[in-house]
């Protein structure tokens, strides 16, 4: 089982309310005890590598998107890559405990990160021009306990729809 540790940011105690989100409405789905213990008293676990694997690419996908938004064109893979690659070793450096799957090591996942990226950039981004890139969108509330809902879209096209 993971350590957790308490953090009193995010608990109802020092908050008063709680933001509703989507991802949270589908963990307290699936375990309404988990949801209480991160969302009401604030303890967390240890981060997985996954996780931070996923806003490393994130990142590639953020940077490129952007400027082919601003200026029309995507940048160079590197452009994309890079940004990828300083989010893994800012996620290293702020998550010292993170958690690997046995036979995972940072650098393993580091080349991961990289491959992901190049992928992204190659089979997608080149191909596909988005209309927005983070927006979210949040309703204030009249609730005792909650406060807003709230959820957000990383990346939007022609067809997406809300």
């Amino acid at each position: 089982m993971n350590k957790a540790r308490i953090t009193t940011d995010r608990s109802l105690h020092d908050r008063n309310k709680i933001l509703l989100r989507a991802s949270g409405l589908q963990q307290f789905m699936n375990c309404r005890h988990q949801w209480y213990m991160v969302n009401i008293l604030g303890i967390r676990q240890k981060p997985a590598a996954a996780l931070s694997i996923g806003t490393s690419v994130h990142m590639a996908s953020e940077v490129g998107f952007t400027e082919k938004i601003i200026t029309g064109k995507l940048p160079p893979l590197s452009v994309c890559t890079d940004a990828a690659m300083e989010t893994w070793r800012d996620e290293i450096e702020n998550n010292p405990e993170m958690e690997f799957k046995e036979g995972e090591t940072a650098l393993t996942c580091e080349s991961v990160v990289l491959e992901a990226a190049k992928s992204l950039y190659e089979d997608v981004m080149v191909f596909k021009s988005p209309t927005f890139v983070e927006r979210t969108y949040r309703l204030d509330l009249d609730h005792p306990i909650v406060e807003a809902a709230q959820g957000s879209l990383d990346i939007g096209f022609e067809s997406t729809h809300a």
